[in-house]
This record gives C-alpha cells, structure tokens and sequence, in this order.
C-alpha cells in the first residue's frame, strides 16, 4: 500500500505555507527560528492529515546533544514502519547557507562531536534502526529564483520542482552533508543539488514502506538508481571513521517503541484490549474500525531554556518520555500566547503611558 494523495496534497500546503511565512517574515525584517518552523510544520501536519499524532517532550542539554535529531517520524503502513531521525536547519537570508550544519556537541568545555555525526550514529545504533534525514527550511527571492527555476518544458527535467514554493520545505539523507565543513558554506542551488535535495513529500508520496527503504539503501550502497552517493567511511569529530549501515528493511510494527505505542490513540488499545507494555498490535490494527492506512507518529523534541548545560546524561531512555496531549500542548501554547501579550503591552505602556490605545 502506498501513502495516499491526499496526504501529499496536504505536505506540498503545508511546503507552500512555509515559503510564503519565511518570506513575508523576511519581507518586514523579521528573524524566525528553526524551533518556530519545526512547531508550524509538525502542528500543521496534525491538523491537516488525519491519523498524525504528536508527543513531546522536553530534553536537557544531555539528552538533546546525545542524538543530534529534532524529532522522530513513525511511518506506519500495513502493520508496518520505518523510522526517521530529523534534524532541523534554515536557510539564512544574508547568505543562503545553512551555516549550523557544523555545530559541534559539548560536554563540560570541550567540544567533542558534531551533531552532524551524533545524528548518523544515533539513527544506525538505535533499535529499531532509524533512517538520518535534514530538514531545511528556506526561501528565496523572486530574483535568485529567477537564475535557476526551469523556463520550458525540457528545463523542467531539473531535478528542481517547477512549483518553486515546494521548496519551502526540503529534505536530504543526512550523510549527504559530509563533510560539514564544506557543505556550510554552499549557497542554496549547489547545496540543493550536490546534496540531491527535494521538496519534503518526495520523501513518502506515491511510495510504500519497501520503495521508502530501498530509495535510502540506494543511496548509502551506491545502487544503480542513485546518482548521488556517499563513500564510507565517513570521517567525523577527530578522525573517528562511521562504517557504512545496516540495510534498512520495514519493521514489523510489533517493534514499536513503547513510547509510541503510548501515542496511538485510546480506541487503538481500548477497543483490543491493548495495554501499555503489551505488543500484539497486528491483532488490534486488524481487529479494529479505525481508518489505519496512514499513520504519521511524530516525536517532537524541543530544548529547555532551563536545562542543565552541565548535564553528564548522554544517552536517552525511551521510557523516560512524558506524553502529553494535542490538549495539553495547545493549551502551553494559548498560555505563552497570554504571557508575550501581557508583556508587550506593560512596555507599551511604560513607553507611551496611554493603556487605552492597546
């Protein structure tokens, strides 16, 4: 079974919607951070797709720098998954550079990793195996576009797509972007193309869980299909040498993390009988009513302004994620609303004095 129209209809939107907010932002001399795009895309998602579910969960410095990714994807199909490891970057518009693909990992007070390459390691050592990807952000100006978008329909077999705002929201295979510290300093087009880049749906529309697999597999091995490749070893913080991964085949979905299995929705496990720590989930997705063709689990991972930068904790503990509701997050996200509010106004009044005209 493959990912149904719709759900691409809904990630090309939501590709589009990053181009034009990146843009009106940048029009009106305005910064956005990575973190805002990360929670605009993600919350979209749940709101347009159905069957996408949201966990978060807030990681100290330990945690957040163990990793290296910004979130998880879960793509269930047919009883199913594969497994994502994102990593979030944005365009910058004084240079169109990713300038933070080489940020390094410290601990005490040296440095001692890039997160480029605790991102790799971390999705080839997890169990089940993960899939490394980088997700940009971007948005250019009408004249840069002109250099590059195709002008007929023979340009149009570019490997760049004709509707330009889908290059809001891009993706590449993390070992794409070695060595770091050379791909830092390319500006959009080379970076887009040398790294094989595409609009982020291309990473799961019109494809089943197989294709999914074997398109990264293609690319890690150096398959026929693959004009972009990567040479292994890999050489990351201090000549330390990544070996190529292990195939990345669909997993049974009876291997999710319980953390996730958590995320499913209450008729899932109530319906069946299913309990937290229990696994016969082939039997509930078979048994149940619930529209399953599709579904999208997103482990979104923020950082805490208040966390430990001394942290020793270096690894991550899938039972250590508090899970909290689609209610819950919009109602934090209503209440920091409430707050900024409160306090633009108590400068606007201390400036201006007169209350009444807020």
């Amino acid at each position: 079974m493959k990912i149904k129209e719709d759900v691409c209809k809904n990630l090309k939107d939501i590709s589009r919607d990053v181009w034009n907010f990146y843009g009106t932002a940048k029009n009106n001399g305005m910064g956005i951070r990575e973190e805002t795009f990360t929670e605009m895309t993600l919350v979209e998602m749940i709101r347009r797709i159905p069957n996408t579910y949201i966990h978060t969960k807030t990681f100290n410095s330990g945690e957040e720098n163990a990793n290296g990714s910004d979130w998880e994807w879960f793509i269930i199909l047919d009883n199913k998954f594969v497994r994502y490891r994102v990593q979030a970057k944005k365009l910058h518009f004084d240079k169109r550079k990713y300038y933070e693909l080489d940020h390094k990992v410290k601990k005490d007070t040296k440095y001692v990793d890039y997160q480029w390459a605790r991102l790799v390691k971390d999705a080839y050592n997890s169990k089940p195996q993960a899939i490394p990807i980088y997700s940009f952000f971007n948005y250019l100006t009408k004249e840069e576009l002109d250099d590059f978008l195709p002008k007929t329909k023979k340009e149009s077999l570019l490997p760049l797509p004709f509707d330009h705002e889908l290059l809001g929201w891009t993706f590449c295979y993390a070992e794409a972007v070695f060595p770091v510290t050379i791909f830092k300093n390319k500006k959009f087009v080379p970076f887009y193309n040398q790294t094989c880049s595409k609009p982020i749906y291309q990473l799961i529309c019109s494809k089943d869980l197989q294709m999914m697999t074997d398109e990264y597999n293609n690319y890690v091995g150096g398959g026929p299909s693959s004009k972009c490749t990567v040479r292994f070893p890999l050489v990351g913080f201090n000549e330390e040498e990544i070996e190529k991964p292990e195939i990345i085949k669909p997993v049974e979905i009876s291997e999710l993390p319980q953390y996730v299995v958590e995320l499913l929705p209450n008729e899932y496990r109530e319906d069946n009988n299913l309990e937290v720590g229990q696994k016969d989930i082939p039997t509930l997705l078979a048994e149940t009513n619930v529209n399953t063709e599709f579904v999208a689990v997103t482990v979104f991972s923020t950082s805490s302004s208040n966390s430990n930068n001394n942290s020793k904790k270096e690894t991550i503990s899938e039972t250590s994620y508090e899970v909290k509701s689609l209610r819950e997050l919009i109602i934090e996200v209503v209440s920091t609303l409430k707050n900024v509010s409160r306090t633009i106004k108590n400068v606007l009044n201390k400036l201006f004095g007169d209350k009444s005209k807020y």
